[in-house]
């Protein structure tokens, strides 16, 4: 695996840990409502060495503690975001719209939603350290810019889409604000 980042604009505090402990309950909340299995979750740095490789730079290393921490032993579904196993984290990088090809502009997929259609993709830009909504009528652009422009939400941290996501549960009525602690 390409050294992680040491850059200090990559550098998040700890705010990844509980942005992928919030995740992961909403996970098993939404899974359990449901009836479905609750998944395993977190996979081995190493599980990710070839997810990397398709990148132009090196991940922030709180990305690679985050992506650890809440890679589920299956794909799962939870509408406001897909959580994709190891093998479909990189399968989605190299061959599902609107994310394919972007990889050489350090945008990665994080997985996908049904945010303005079904389908829309929630990428991670690795050189900004942002996560952003594209629309799945987008893709592939051309350039970086082009795409990111396509974007229609934007994310400065982990920590914010999460929130976003968890408000969003709630907003559909999905589950009740009761029910998701704040940590």
């Amino acid at each position: 695996m390409k050294t992680p980042s040491t850059n200090a604009s990559h550098m998040m505090d700890d705010s990844w840990r509980l942005a992928a402990t919030r995740l992961k309950h909403l996970a098993t909340l939404v899974r359990r409502k449901e009836n479905q299995r609750i998944p395993r979750f977190g996979c081995d740095a190493l599980a990710l060495e070839p997810f990397f490789m398709l990148f132009p730079v090196n991940p922030p290393p709180d990305l690679v503690r985050f992506l650890c921490e809440i890679t589920p032993d299956e794909t799962i579904h939870l509408g406001v975001h897909t959580l994709l196993s190891v093998s479909d984290l990189y399968r989605y990088q190299i061959d599902a719209a609107p994310v394919e090809d972007n990889t050489r502009f350090a945008l990665m997929a994080l997985g996908y939603w049904t945010g303005e259609s079904d389908g829309d993709a929630w990428i991670y830009d690795l050189r900004a350290g942002t996560i952003h909504s594209l629309d799945v009528c987008s893709g592939y652009e051309g350039s970086r810019e082009a795409t990111l422009q396509q974007c229609y939400l934007h994310f400065e941290t982990l920590g914010q889409w999460v929130d976003f996501l968890v408000a969003d549960v709630v907003r559909r009525e999905w589950l009740d604000e009761a029910d998701i602690p704040l940590s």
